[in-house]
């Protein structure tokens, strides 16, 4: 992959985007004559400040990209030659608290941030999604991941973005990746936060879930903070990057499809599948990298960094 164009975009608390020159310089890049086919989103999780987002988004974009420039002739996979990234940058950070988590009350802090992350991602990611929409580039492929409550951010920024649009452009193809979501494994079924992304007609959107045993923050912590929060509804309090999608997902997205990622992963071990929703289970590569293991409240949520990782991505986003 080779950006035309890279951009890191600063949002607030309150979702709006603190540089005002981000709306036109994605108009500018859109607009331009070069052959810019390929738009990235990317949004890191919680417990990052900027320089923690920063290097987040280095190691992948340069993992990502020798990844890429290494597997240029893959089957079945057509692979960006010009490309507009996108870098979100929140504040996923509680104030005063830089350091690494240290006790279980911190870990379940992650639970504080997720209307924070919705309403990054329904305000300001949103509005660069509309932009997209609003550009005269075609044909455009859009490519969403998201990390921890990233997965919030870009979810969110689909439901608002989509729900907007006077008509849908089916000429716009939407991939989103979902790397061990932090919400709940319900969130995508009829009445959940997002079940909307299942139902819009005319939208080419497939997408990837990821989901390890070995993520201690969302198999161990998550459904802590959900029950201190939900006393008293009751219900699945699991994490979709944890268990993967519950069934009632699974029939609206017309089945799932099943991956199973260990060392030594290829592209074509999930270029192949066909379903609009596509579950790959980290498992076994966390389990051949004992060092991603963050301790005992984070385990492997952050254990992304990985070529087997780049190689699962590219083989969902870029399919042919």
């Amino acid at each position: 992959m080779c950006p035309a164009f890279a951009v890191t975009v600063p949002i607030n608390e309150n979702g709006i985007i603190l540089d005002p020159g981000v709306p036109s310089t994605v108009g500018e890049v859109l607009g331009a004559p070069r052959p810019v086919s390929d738009v990235v989103v990317y949004s890191h999780g919680w417990w990052a400040n900027a320089a923690d987002a920063d290097q987040q988004y280095n190691a992948f974009s340069v993992g990502f990209e020798r990844c890429l420039m290494d597997h240029v002739s893959w089957p079945g996979l057509t692979l960006p030659t010009e490309a507009f990234a996108a870098a979100v940058q929140w504040p996923s950070l509680i104030p005063g608290k830089p350091g690494p988590i240290e006790d279980v009350r911190e870990a379940l802090t992650f639970y504080t941030m997720g209307k924070r992350a919705d309403i990054v991602g329904e305000h300001g990611v949103a509005s660069l999604v509309r932009l997209l929409y609003a550009s005269k580039r075609r044909p455009l492929r859009l490519s969403m991941i998201g990390h921890s409550y990233g997965c919030r951010v870009v979810c969110s920024a689909l439901v608002s973005a989509l729900a907007q649009l006077p008509a849908i452009d089916p000429t716009i193809r939407i991939r989103v990746a979902l790397l061990e979501a932090a919400f709940n494994r319900v969130a995508l079924a009829p009445g959940g936060a997002y079940a909307q992304l299942s139902t819009y007609p005319g939208v080419d959107l497939r997408l990837l879930v990821t989901t390890s045993k070995l993520d201690t923050a969302l198999v161990t912590w998550y459904p802590e903070a959900e029950r201190l929060a939900n006393l008293f509804s009751g219900g699945d309090m699991q994490a979709l990057g944890a268990a993967g999608p519950d069934p009632a997902t699974e029939t609206v997205w017309g089945g799932r499809g099943d991956v199973t990622v260990g060392s030594g992963f290829d592209a074509s071990g999930i270029s192949a599948q066909g379903e609009r929703l596509v579950v790959a289970d980290l498992t076994p590569l966390h389990k051949s990298h004992p060092d991603g293991d963050a301790g005992p409240f984070m385990g492997h949520h952050s254990d992304i960094y990985l070529v087997e990782v780049y190689r699962l991505l590219a083989g969902f986003l870029f399919r042919t």
